[in-house]
């Protein structure tokens, strides 16, 4: 099979079988491309189902001396290890070349927060003299009471708020659904 058949087919699966975005279709066939060029640029190119581990290693060895940061060489061969992993769900291989490939190692941070004083200065500098204040405070404090993403606060219904009971249902990712006093 040729790079450009598997990847073809590749992303028929992304898309049709496992219904993933758009955006993640393209970064998961984005990463698979880089391993294409750098199978195809060896000086004996190699196809895809040829790939093994070594290439792999050299890939990802050839990612860090390029200064492509660990998240980075993560995500990628993430991607990778998917085509690989639809490949032997097809039986166009017998082995997984990443199967013995760990990622990096990622450092562990916790995300900035704002502090309740810098909360109650965004809440408080709301102009409440103009059309769409009250609205846009409602928003800020339900955004920032209940934790809520950004997108799970704009896909919120009116249906899904339960003020009586004291909590809304907000859908979250991967379309999950989740209970938020």
């Amino acid at each position: 099979m040729n790079w450009k058949r598997a990847l073809e087919e590749y992303r028929n699966h992304l898309v049709l079988e496992r219904a993933l975005s758009i955006h993640t279709v393209d970064a998961y066939l984005r990463d698979v491309k880089k391993l294409q060029t750098f199978c195809i640029g060896m000086p004996k190119p190699i196809s895809c189902i040829e790939v093994n581990i070594e290439t792999l290693r050299a890939m990802l060895k050839n990612l860090h001396k390029d200064k492509i940061s660990a998240k980075s060489q993560a995500r990628i061969l993430s991607g990778i290890k998917s085509f690989f992993h639809y490949l032997c769900l097809e039986n166009l291989l017998e082995i997984n070349p990443c199967e013995k490939i760990d990622l990096p190692r990622l450092e562990r941070r916790l995300p900035d927060t704002l502090s309740r004083e810098e909360i109650d200065r965004i809440i408080n500098g709301v102009d409440l003299s103009n059309m769409h204040g009250e609205r846009n405070r409602t928003l800020l404090e339900t955004l920032y009471s209940c934790g809520l993403r950004v997108t799970e606060l704009i896909e919120l219904k009116c249906s899904k708020l339960y003020l009586d009971q004291g909590y809304i249902v907000v859908y979250g990712k991967g379309s999950k659904e989740r209970l938020v006093p």
